[in-house]
């Protein structure tokens, strides 16, 4: 890990396997303190994916297409 970052250090947009440890799309600093705070652990901490959105959003997202489609084919 200590490797891959050194390599990359820098790197913009960056992942976790590049180095990207804080998971803010770049190589810097905060990764190699969390590399350091972390120093002697199995595994790093991998963090959340930023703007997920839920299940339930997509579940929503496809009623109101199906009631948009409804509508519209009321109309007609």
């Amino acid at each position: 890990m200590g490797i891959t970052l050194k390599n990359n250090f820098g790197k913009n947009p960056a992942n976790w396997s590049q180095g990207d440890f804080s998971g803010n799309g770049s190589v810097d600093w905060d990764d190699l303190q969390m590399l350091m705070s972390n120093f002697g652990t199995r595994t790093l901490p991998v963090p959340a994916p930023a703007n997920t959105p839920e299940p339930a959003t997509f579940e929503l997202l496809a009623l109101g297409g199906l009631a948009a489609g409804l509508v519209s084919r009321k109309k007609r």
